[in-house]
């Protein structure tokens, strides 16, 4: 072998010799050393070919090793690997007892004591090592070579600690008999003595019977008893207290330091039932203890969810409680059985001493339960008749806190308890200041809302007597907090029309009511409230015909008036933007005035507004009608009429411009009057271009001279100007006006997308213009560049003129080759953009334009309604409901009714049969009658219910303001 391959190594580090030391092969080893292989040489670990020997106790090779390296053999056992282990540490560990005597008889008596007692993390000194892993031969072996017991590892653990953790009796026994108590009542980091951290019997019998102190505690307080009962050693445990007697029974009333807890309680955290049924028949244990916070066992219990151990400790507090009463009837002689009754009573208010108790916090053992939604703890509890009505200091039910966590089975399995005493159940809940069903919405918690609502708990929220205008009710809550699938089950309730009353107003805003919010926020469940708001009912008329009533609410939408009859605020602004129609745009939830409610909300508006609405266009149309006809029968400027003409009169044509001058104003005035009143612009660009329109209309046609009726030229250019931007300023009143108002607007979309295209298109257009210019210079159309520029526009549109370009005039012959591309790239591709822009999407572009002209239409309406000027007039037209019958039936009445006259024939020798079946209609007639009655009863009934509710509320207030005064 080469010396290359003797000294090679792999990705570790280890070498040829690192490996045969390891496995043990003497020959090879004498080899490599022959061949020159390093005994010094480390791997990635630190690791020598010595310290893999060692480790594996291989004695025939470390004497080789000595033989062939004699000088440096010392320094070599002295190295260290990555963990500061040397060769004599892994020995021990190897537990070769020859190998580690071989070893010391190479060091003087000095270096012996040294090497033998010098500590190495995590594992100490070789005496621990052999502590936990050798036999006592090598314990007895290191000892007399000077090892010292008392030595203490990172841990502060001598070796009699490391023996009694790895179970090692005859160890312990070893360390014993070479130190007798010396090492018995050293502590490690802990506080612990070797007693605690054993988990042997034998070794606890032997370091009792050797003098280990059973009372020594550890920093936390806890004697060994303690210790194993926390660990759950139950065989420990009972073997320590098999040699307790009378001297040692205050170490059972230790408490530990941290939470201040017996044995027994600690015994119940561990939820041990072995541990706490074996504690139990110890009569010197205690049980009925407290910790720090005043926690008993029961406490402890139901906090970890140890239900069994409920169960154990009430039967153990029944069972001591009989035995104590059969102990007093056995002393009386006058005992009789009629005292079993009493003697049950006993045990239950016994029971309930510790059952009820409560902690620092004033939590029974049924709130923990409650608090950490452990169901089976709850149920033993209250199987063993705990107090489910008793508050905690904060003053809280075991049910404000299973709400408050969200364990919706533990809600529900306390409100059938509650339910059993129902009115305490209800004084209680009519003093708290948070409701239990609003803490539920708080928290998203729709199960529990579910459960509350079913039980009818919290839903009288608003007659608390104890909650003012500024507390939010259930509903408020669940918006508040976003939780949506909690208000859907809120809008299902019968109260839910009383919660969306609810009315707040804040700095930012003014007349905020549930219905905006959701709208705002939760479109969704606006959709389901909206729905809530159409009620459908099947009547009977006194006719006996049947029809279907669709009740239609608005007085959620139209609340513009507040409970005195008053407007809710006087900013015609305010009512607008605070609609919640308009809050829905403003929005974008075009979705809701899609609803049924919003379309016959705004179809009764339609009626009412209509003409306002037609109004200010009729005058715009009137104007437009004027100025156009004006504009055609006068002649130009310095031009006179041609003999079949039409002229009118110079007094009818000044007239003329007067009144359009005047129409214009009037216009004028109407839009400063709507940005007056709305305190700014409403629609932006609709009213400025408003403004622009009816302005350069009046300066146009105002005559400067009385005298005449020419007009001056920049006169006429401007009237050209203006009557083109009255048919624009046309089309863009139109938006809002039903069916026609939606193709205005895909006008309007096509042209902003065309603008937007005109962008891309415009360097193209800059650049042909240019080269064209350029190489058709001899042709008027390219003199200037505006000339040019408007010639090359029309050729996009495919008007080329190519003969008049190619051969009217010598041209370059660039020109040819110019004129492909631009056909190519600006008609073709520009005209194709344009198509696919226009007609691409004209399903969708549709279905947008009337959504957004619905919107136009809308806006509208609402404006028109918010700036009324008679209030009076606004409140006889604002609704709170309307109505809508259907006569579903009548056709299939009309059908039937004909089949009875041609089957009159048959029946006119049965009369019996007729008159029956005119009984059974009768019948049915009534039934359906009967049926409305007890509907309307029922109703009167629950509102009599609440009535009672509230006024037992009020005496109950009476009451308790009475005695106070009276204190």
């Amino acid at each position: 072998m080469e010396a290359s391959e003797i000294s090679s190594r792999d990705r570790q580090g280890i070498r040829p010799l690192h490996i045969a030391c390891k496995e043990g092969y003497f020959s090879i080893v004498e080899y490599l050393i022959e061949q020159g292989a390093k005994l010094d040489a480390v791997d990635a670990d630190s690791w020598t070919p010595i310290h893999y020997a060692c480790a594996k106790g291989h004695l025939d090779i470390v004497k080789l090793t000595y033989l062939k390296h004699e000088s440096y053999f010392k320094e070599i056992l002295l190295m260290k690997t990555n963990n500061d282990a040397t060769c004599f540490h892994l020995v021990v560990e190897s537990g070769n007892v020859l190998l580690v005597k071989y070893l010391l008889t190479k060091f003087t008596r000095d270096n012996i004591k040294l090497l033998i007692n010098e500590q190495v993390e995590p594992f100490g000194t070789p005496l621990h090592i052999a502590a936990k892993i050798c036999d006592p031969s090598m314990i007895r072996l290191l000892y007399d070579y000077g090892a010292d017991p008392s030595l203490l590892n990172s841990n502060k653990q001598s070796p009699l600690h490391i023996a009694c953790a790895s179970n090692r009796l005859s160890n312990v026994q070893e360390f014993y008999n070479l130190t007798q108590l010396s090492l018995l009542e050293i502590k490690d980091r802990r506080g612990r003595t070797a007693l605690s951290v054993t988990t042997q019997p034998d070794i606890i019998d032997q370091l009792i019977t050797f003098g280990s102190d059973i009372s020594s505690t550890d920093h936390d307080q806890m004697n060994a008893i303690m210790i194993a009962v926390s660990t759950g050693q139950i065989s420990i445990v009972n073997r320590l207290l098999s040699v307790f007697d009378h001297q040692f029974l205050a170490i059972l009333d230790h408490v530990e330091s941290k939470h201040q807890r017996s044995i027994f309680l600690i015994a119940i955290q561990t939820g041990s039932i072995d541990m706490c049924s074996l504690l139990l028949t110890q009569p010197c244990i205690r049980w009925d203890t407290i910790d720090k916070q005043r926690m008993n066992a029961f406490h402890i219990a139901a906090q970890n969810n140890h239900y069994e151990l409920i169960t154990l400790l009430c039967n153990h507090i029944q069972q001591s409680t009989r035995l104590q009463t059969m102990n007093s009837r056995s002393n009386s002689i006058t005992a009789t059985i009629d005292s079993n009754q009493s003697n049950l009573q006993q045990t239950s208010s016994f029971l309930r001493l510790y059952i009820d108790a409560q902690n620092q916090d004033g939590k029974t053992p049924l709130h923990l339960a409650a608090e950490q939604g452990h169901l089976s703890c709850i149920e033993i509890l209250l199987k063993h008749s705990a107090n489910v009505l008793l508050e905690s200091y904060l003053g809280q039910l075991p049910l404000h806190v299973a709400i408050q966590h969200g364990h919706g089975a533990c809600v529900y399995v306390l409100i059938n308890a509650c339910t059993n005493c129902m009115r305490e159940f209800q004084s209680i809940l009519s003093r708290k200041q948070l409701p239990l069903i609003v803490t539920a919405c708080r928290y998203g918690f729709a199960d529990i809302v579910k459960v509350l609502i079913s039980n009818n708990i919290g839903i009288d929220y608003d007659m608390n007597l104890n909650c003012n205008e500024d507390e939010e009710n259930p509903l408020e809550i669940g918006i508040k907090y976003r939780q949506n699938e909690t208000v859907h089950i809120l809008l299902e309730h019968s109260s839910s029309e009383q919660w969306l009353t609810s009315i707040r107003n804040s700095h930012e805003n003014v007349h905020q009511t549930p219905l905006r919010d959701l709208i705002r926020y939760m479109p969704d469940c606006a959709q389901h409230t909206l729905d809530k708001l159409i009620v459908k009912t099947n009547e009977i008329d006194l006719l006996g015909n049947r029809f279907q009533r669709t009740t239609y609410k608005y007085r959620y939408l139209d609340d513009y008036f507040i409970d005195n009859n008053k407007l809710y605020t006087k900013s015609s602004h305010q009512l607008y933007r605070n609609h919640p129609l308009i809050i829905a745009l403003d929005n974008e939830h075009h979705g809701l005035l899609e609803h049924p409610l919003a379309q016959q909300l705004m179809k009764r508006k339609w009626k009412l507004y209509r003409p306002f609405f037609y109004f200010p266009r009729i005058l715009s149309f009137l104007l437009l009608l004027v100025s156009t006809f004006y504009a055609l029968m006068m002649p130009a400027p310095n031009i006179k009429a041609s003999s079949n003409s039409v002229s009118l009169s110079i007094t009818i044509a000044i007239a003329t411009r007067w009144i359009i001058v005047v129409l214009s104003i009037i216009n004028l005035l109407k839009i400063f009057l709507e940005i007056i009143l709305f305190r700014g612009f409403r629609v932006l660009f609709a009213q400025l271009f408003g403004l622009v329109t009816f302005l350069s209309t009046t300066i146009a046609f105002t005559p400067f001279k009385s005298t005449t009726d020419e007009f001056i030229s920049w006169q006429w250019q401007l009237t050209a100007f203006s009557v083109l931007i009255q048919w624009f300023n046309i089309a863009v009143m139109h938006r809002s006006v039903p069916i026609l108002g939606q193709f205005f607007v895909m006008v309007e979309s096509v042209s902003i997308k065309f603008i937007f295209l005109l962008f891309v298109t415009c360097p193209l257009l800059i650049a042909f213009t240019i080269s064209v210019k350029m190489l058709f210079f001899n042709h008027p159309a390219f003199a200037t560049v505006v000339n040019a520029i408007h010639k090359s526009s029309t050729m996009i549109t495919g008007e080329f003129d190519y003969e008049t370009l190619f051969f009217s005039k010598s041209t370059f012959t660039a020109a040819a080759f110019l004129f492909i591309p631009f056909i190519v790239i600006m008609p073709i591709v520009f005209m194709n953009l344009l198509l696919g822009i226009t007609i691409g999407d004209i399903q969708g572009s549709m279905e947008r334009a009337r959504t957004k002209a619905n919107a136009y239409w809308i806006r509208e309406l609402i404006y028109i309604e918010s700036t009324l000027p008679s209030k009076t007039w606004l409140k006889h037209n604002i609704v709170e409901y309307s109505s809508d019958d259907n006569y579903i039936n009548n056709s299939i009445e009309n059908k039937a009714h004909n089949q009875d006259e041609n089957e009159n024939e048959s029946l006119t020798n049965q009369p019996h049969i007729v008159e029956l079946g005119k009984l059974v209609d009768i019948l049915d007639f009534l039934c359906t009658q009967t049926k409305q009655i007890l509907d309307y009863e029922i109703n009167l009934e629950q509102t009599v219910k609440q009535l009672l509710t509230i006024r037992k509320a009020q005496d109950s207030h009476r009451t308790i303001s009475n005695r106070s005064s009276s204190v």
